[in-house]
């Protein structure tokens, strides 16, 4: 397929591929220059190279970006990725940024190079950032290492399958990062794993995904308690995904309620109104025993008596269907009146601030 590509390129194309070969093959070479100047300007140069290519394509010729993969996979992608692990910091940088610039022109699905670059940049990415401590001193680096981790699956999820490990490891390591937009990042990163491994349709053994739904749930649980509205309004969402995309609430999920149930009480409206959106959600799509939809009503319960509208509202209607189960109800009001869930009531006003309410 690729030399039927290639055929197809015009004759300015192929001057250009064979120009630029050689001229990005000298700035390849200096990536290993023992100066790091020198790399950073190899890195900078190969950039702008690659850009000018790319603004080619967008003009509607389609030939461009195969020139500008084909230099990629060929001449670029080996020692570039080595340099994600570059002693300095910009050189790594940029290689992230780069990489994470050209995965939508690289076709990573089909590329016969793809598997390759895959797990070549996870390995990398993981050599930085996947233990806590990390070797990666830049809060800003890592952010932008687990961008590219989620930028991969989503450019190649058919590559996923061998890299999982490592990148189950990269996002447990990651929620403890200090940083709080690493935080988030990775409850996204979280997110697109739980889609795709912990699905119906995954490949992965019950036990293996029972396993990596346990081990990231008590990663994200942690940061629930963060002082910051959005890193637990993140991990709300990324414990989200991982209980949905199981189906259901089950031995290796179900310590996650006991955790969110204090999110009804959170001083910010935001999150409590995602809180409420999650519970609705999981007491109508997901397989739940009765005992854990009674402990889920009760958290409804909390919420009817919050400072927000919506949040009310969607408590009422959640509550309401379930009004004619009367064996649930006759559990929700043992539940309810034996005080499992501690102090109820609404949460405080505004989304950033305010003083966390006291319940009824």
């Amino acid at each position: 397929k690729n030399a039927r590509r290639m055929d197809a390129l015009t004759a300015e194309q192929k001057d250009e591929l064979h120009e630029e070969t050689l001229a990005l093959t000298r700035h390849v070479n200096l990536l290993k220059d023992p100066n790091k100047v020198k790399r950073r300007r190899a890195i900078q140069h190969i950039t702008r190279t690659l850009d000018g290519l790319m603004e080619k394509a967008d003009d509607g010729d389609q030939g461009w970006t195969l020139v500008a993969r084909r230099l990629f996979f060929d001449v670029v992608a080996a020692n570039l990725i080595t340099n994600i692990q570059d002693e300095s910091e910009k050189p790594r940088e940029l290689s992230v940024t780069l990489i994470n610039q050209l995965l939508p022109i690289l076709n990573m699905k089909e590329e016969k190079d793809g598997a390759v670059v895959f797990g070549g940049v996870v390995r990398a990415v993981h050599h930085q950032i996947g233990r806590y401590p990390f070797k990666e001193s830049s809060e800003e680096v890592r952010v932008q290492m687990i961008t590219l981790c989620a930028s991969l699956i989503n450019a190649a999820p058919n590559l996923l399958l061998d890299n999982v490990d490592p990148l189950m490891e990269i996002c447990l390591a990651c929620c403890c990062d200090k940083f709080p937009t690493a935080k988030i990042q990775v409850s996204s990163l979280c997110e697109a794993l739980a889609a795709l491994i912990l699905g119906k349709d995954s490949q992965l053994t019950v036990t293996k995904q029972e396993q990596i739904a346990e081990r990231m749930l008590k990663a994200l649980v942690p940061n629930l308690k963060h002082q910051r509205f959005k890193v637990r309004l993140a991990s709300i969402n990324g414990i989200h995904a991982i209980v949905s995309s199981r189906g259901k609430i089950d031995p290796c999920t179900r310590e996650a309620l006991s955790h969110i149930a204090s999110l009804t009480v959170d001083r910010s409206g935001a999150v409590r109104m995602r809180l409420c959106a999650i519970i609705s959600h999981w007491m109508s799509k997901l397989e739940v025993s009765k005992a854990d939809r009674s402990k889920l009503a009760v958290l409804m319960l909390a919420l009817l008596s919050d400072q927000d509208t919506q949040c009310r509202e969607v408590a009422v209607n959640t509550l309401g269907v379930l009004a004619t189960d009367h064996a649930l109800m006759k559990a929700i009001d043992s539940e309810y009146s034996e005080g499992k869930t501690g102090d109820g009531g609404g949460g405080g006003g505004g989304e950033q601030g305010g003083d966390r309410a006291k319940g009824d």
